[in-house]
């Protein structure tokens, strides 16, 4: 399975299980987001709070330390997929690829290089184009060649 919809089909397991009602529901739906992350290599972290006045809560590797920019790769991927959902993207649709940005705070233009980043792929299709799909599993994943050349 690609790991885009690994992470996907572990969402999808989430969301779709029953809420817990009570502790004996709640182990069980730890147990089986456990058995789905330990079928697939990677270091993963889950936190999941029911919504309802209870607010049962599973954590499974709450200080697993992760990189700060990774932080930010889930809400990106949430509204990518609430665009899609919406009817306005599609996975197969097309972005081109930039490293020159512009500063929210005083307007200059800065470029990012590989030297200041973990993935060094992307660099190589700077002016070309690139499915969101692909974006979207880039930044979900990290390759093994990228982490033996750090």
């Amino acid at each position: 399975m690609r790991p885009l919809l690994q992470v996907w089909f572990l969402f999808l397991l989430i969301s779709c299980s029953e809420k817990p009602s009570n502790t004996h529901a709640l182990t069980n739906l730890e147990l089986q987001i456990l058995d789905s992350i330990h079928c697939h290599e990677g270091v993963f972290a889950v936190a999941f709070k029911s919504l309802d006045s209870i607010g049962e809560a599973i954590y499974i590797n709450k200080s697993t330390i992760f990189h700060a920019a990774s932080t930010m790769k889930t809400p990106v991927m949430i509204e990518v997929f609430k665009q899609i959902n919406e009817g306005n993207l599609n996975l197969e649709d097309s972005l081109i690829i930039s490293n020159k940005f512009r500063s929210i705070v005083d307007s200059s233009w800065f470029e990012l290089g590989s030297d200041d980043d973990s993935e060094h792929g992307l660099y190589q299709a700077v002016g070309g184009k690139i499915s969101i799909r692909d974006l979207v599993e880039v930044l979900i994943t990290e390759h093994r060649k990228q982490q033996s050349s750090q």
